[in-house]
């Protein structure tokens, strides 16, 4: 099986690749721009977000893309 690695987005900036879905995650929760209610669990800005073009993505070195929560 090959090692799988996690690539954090945000917007067209990437903040880091990491060794579980988890530590992924994290990332995004520690953010200074994530707040939960501003994004849906797919990543993208909600209704309630003021920068609808504001953005996060998670996904594996694969190609695959993840939920953020």
């Amino acid at each position: 099986m090959k090692n799988v690695k996690f690539n954090v987005w945000y917007c067209n900036e990437r903040l880091g690749v990491f060794e579980s879905l988890e530590e992924a995650r994290k990332c995004i929760y520690n953010h200074p721009a994530y707040k939960k209610t501003y994004f849906t669990k797919k990543g993208w800005a909600s209704s309630k977000n003021p920068n609808e073009k504001e953005h996060f993505a998670i996904y594996d070195n694969e190609g695959y893309g993840y939920y953020i929560r």
